[in-house]
């Protein structure tokens, strides 16, 4: 991927926490960077990546914070259901088909300034190689049953 031939996803504004981000990925690029989604604004983003086949929740309020994965392998080019929850609290949950991954906690504080538009790459580098299909995005956090029901 190149990040001046990135996804922009129109009209999908990143509400205040608690949300909940919901898509599917396929990559075959193990990459040490992809920009799967990131709102970017002065100084602030809310970004979701793939890192060399894990998954990365970055938030970068006044310092950047991140919840990763550690031993998945998301980029073998099938594709991945993805959940992220975040609390108003900081608490961030990554699902991977349904399943919580792992459990982390950025800063409470939340980025002011971030764009409707989000795109597939930073402005400088680390860009999708891949596939996004059916973003979704949500003012609250999922419950158990809501999720149960998504995935049936």
């Amino acid at each position: 991927g190149e990040p001046n031939r990135s996804i922009e996803y129109v009209n999908a504004t990143l509400p205040r926490p608690p949300y909940t981000i919901m898509f599917n990925v396929k990559t075959m690029a193990p990459t040490a960077c992809q920009e799967v989604i990131g709102w970017f604004g002065k100084n602030t983003s809310v970004e979701v990546q793939l890192r060399g086949g894990n998954l990365v929740y970055v938030e970068q309020p006044n310092s950047r914070t991140q919840v990763s994965t550690k031993k998945l392998t998301l980029a073998d080019g099938a594709s991945h259901s993805i959940v992220i929850m975040r609390q108003p609290s900081g608490e961030v949950l990554l699902l991977h088909g349904g399943k919580v991954v792992e459990r982390g906690f950025v800063e409470a504080f939340f980025p002011d300034g971030l764009p409707s538009t989000p795109k597939s790459s930073r402005p400088l580098d680390c860009s999708l190689n891949g596939e996004v299909q059916g973003l979704k995005i949500f003012p609250f956090v999922l419950s158990a049953k809501q999720l149960e029901e998504l995935y049936l």
